[in-house]
């Protein structure tokens, strides 16, 4: 192939092409997952530990409620006799679950 045989019309074009590839997909895709890769890096670790804290404190909620809702239960099973006497035995004993619950939050959390 002799320097007669180039087609440098077709060669500048080809440059050009490329270049206006390189400047205008590839420099910005590779910029764009770089920036992806080192966003989640910093990132990642905090929203995980928000996210259990956030688990975290809705156990806890869990926990109050649950023996809440268990104290007024046995509360009003215990009482018995009239519905007045059972609202206030399960009262009584639904704030002392919830206190229990609100104990066993904080020893655990």
């Amino acid at each position: 192939m002799l320097l007669q045989d180039v087609d440098y019309g077709a060669l500048w074009s080809n440059i050009k092409t490329g270049a206006s590839d390189l400047v205008t997909k590839d420099l910005p895709n590779a910029v764009q997952q770089a920036l992806a890769k080192k966003t989640q890096a910093l990132i990642a670790p905090v929203v995980r530990q928000a996210a259990q804290a956030k688990a975290e404190r809705a156990i806890s909620k869990g926990n109050v409620a649950l023996f809440t809702a268990g104290g007024v239960l046995v509360g009003a099973l215990i009482a018995g006799g009239s519905w007045k006497r059972r609202a206030v035995g399960g009262g009584v004993v639904g704030v002392l679950g919830a206190f229990a619950g609100f104990r066993i939050g904080l020893l655990t959390d």
